[in-house]
């Protein structure tokens, strides 16, 4: 396609800023949408010949759910307009619709009819740095996608999926996937991941909604919209979304546009009456730029809840417990060093309680930070910028107690690198991916032990979720493998 001139839907929405942004998710798909985009499909490619339909269909999917997702985050979608970006992606990750011509094409052609809006992106050669363009969807988009599915604004990030990876070990660079070639270690991961996937698909890992929820939705569209993610077969683990308990079963039938599944698990909980929604509990590692660099497992439902909601997961029916390190990657540093540290670390460096969740977010960010601009940007972007996925009252938090102590960034670093002196020179060196290879190493020792007993469990990164009654066993385990490989003790919370 030829370039397009300037157009007045190029305009960047008031409110909107280039350096929020999210990434392309080329795995994120709404099945809510499909009609729309049948309907956009057919305007787009007017034969009816055209070369692999379901992948475009797949691709175009993607490409609005991106866009709706920002759209109702407030924010611009970062897309590379690189064809170097999408090449042989397919090939490793099996994500055979993920091209330049199918996410490329519609975003040309959508936005000569003003449905996107659209900055373009550089890269300075001498300076071998740039910035992906940024698209959103305008507001007439926005209007055509609402009256298709007839429902007022809803948040689609909660009605989308993730497609599965074909290859669970993903390896990739500056967040775009890069190909690489198999080899003994990358081999023996995909193994232990085929496995774990596998055995976990036959248990019935379930949560559950409080039925007060419908109640407060607006309409019975807005109802129908959240049901439809409900009932909808999950697209990795081909198991019923929806369990639920008889007390509700004709509600949720005469508010639903879709069937219930026809073998639902009933779960009874005194006269509660409690949806429980089945979990995707389908793994994938993630590392960054080598395979010694990151390597934690995501694709988890439950990776995603607050500690209060993962209490009351259920495993096959049966109530759960949670273990996980205190002060994980603190104390990995302190014990990499040969240094048996016992104290606790944010107390040591002042034991006023309110400054705990602060000190707790300066740790964090200068072990991950790898450099002083960054650490603070990263700082200031979780204390004062207002994110809409961000809780208010968390940030608001943090910015009162910063006033009522008269803190500053520079204040609470000097604390903690005079206190924690023998670590210094980790801080701001980008650590943090070295420290998440070791984590993920004993997480997958971990997960391996419960796996060979035929015993369900679930990773967190620096916790595990088992059935209540291999509480005891997980304590012991976790602490083993940790010895195992630091030669130290680390208290289990």
């Amino acid at each position: 396609m030829q370039a397009l001139n300037h157009k007045s839907s190029d305009k960047i929405p008031d409110g909107y800023f280039l350096y929020n942004s999210i990434p392309f998710n080329y795995r994120l798909n709404t099945p809510l949408l499909n009609g729309y985009v049948e309907y956009l499909f057919y305007r787009i490619y007017i034969s009816n010949r055209t070369y692999k339909p379901d992948d475009k269909l797949l691709a175009l999917n993607s490409l609005i759910s991106n866009l709706l997702t920002a759209h109702y985050n407030h924010k611009l979608l970062a897309v590379s307009f690189n064809p170097n970006t999408y090449k042989k992606i397919d090939a490793m990750y099996g994500m055979t619709f993920y091209t330049y011509t199918n996410t490329i094409n519609p975003i040309q052609w959508m936005r000569s009819r003003e449905l996107l809006g659209k900055f373009s992106g550089y890269y300075d050669i001498e300076k071998k740095a740039g910035k992906n363009s940024r698209i959103w969807a305008t507001p007439e988009l926005i209007r055509e996608v609402e009256a298709f599915i007839l429902v007022e604004p809803v948040n689609y990030t909660n009605l989308t999926y993730q497609l599965k990876y074909d290859n669970p070990i993903v390896l990739k660079k500056k967040k775009q996937l890069i190909n690489y070639r198999p080899n003994e270690q990358t081999l023996k991961m995909k193994k232990f991941l085929n496995e774990y996937n596998h055995f976990m698909k036959s248990q019935e890992i379930s949560v559950p909604i409080e039925v007060s929820f419908f109640g407060r939705q607006k309409n019975n569209f807005q109802m129908s919209n959240f049901l439809y993610s409900l009932f909808n077969y999950n697209s990795t683990t081909y198991i019923p979304s929806l369990c639920y308990n008889s007390h509700i079963t004709n509600n949720i039938q005469l508010l639903s546009h879709t069937n219930p599944t026809s073998t639902p698990l009933l779960i009874h909980i005194g006269t509660n009456s409690l949806l429980y929604k089945g979990l995707n509990t389908n793994l994938y590692r993630v590392f960054n730029n080598n395979f010694f660099l990151g390597g934690r497992f995501y694709g988890g439902d439950y990776q995603g809840f607050p500690e209060n909601m993962r209490s009351e997961i259920l495993i096959n029916g049966e109530k759960v417990a949670e273990l996980d390190y205190s002060s994980y990657h603190f104390m990995m540093l302190y014990h990499l060093s040969g240094i048996d540290y016992k104290s606790d670390p944010y107390s040591a460096v002042n034991d006023n309680p309110e400054l705990r969740p602060l000190l707790k977010l300066v740790c964090n960010i200068c072990i991950n930070a790898g450099s002083k601009g960054k650490a603070v940007a990263g700082f200031n972007y979780e204390v004062y910028y207002k994110d809409p996925k961000k809780p208010i009252g968390k940030r608001k938090f943090y910015r009162e107690i910063m006033e009522k102590y008269h803190l500053s960034f520079e204040d609470l670093y000097n604390q903690f690198t005079a206190t924690h002196k023998p670590l210094e020179k980790h801080f701001l060196s980008g650590v943090g991916l070295k420290l998440q290879y070791l984590d993920s190493i004993i997480a997958e020792e971990v997960m391996g032990h419960f796996l060979k007993k035929g015993i369900p469990n679930l990773g967190v990164h620096d916790s595990f979720i088992v059935p209540e009654n291999y509480k005891d066993e997980l304590d012991g385990v976790m602490k083993e493998y940790y010895k195992n490989r630091f030669g130290y003790d680390i208290k289990i919370k």
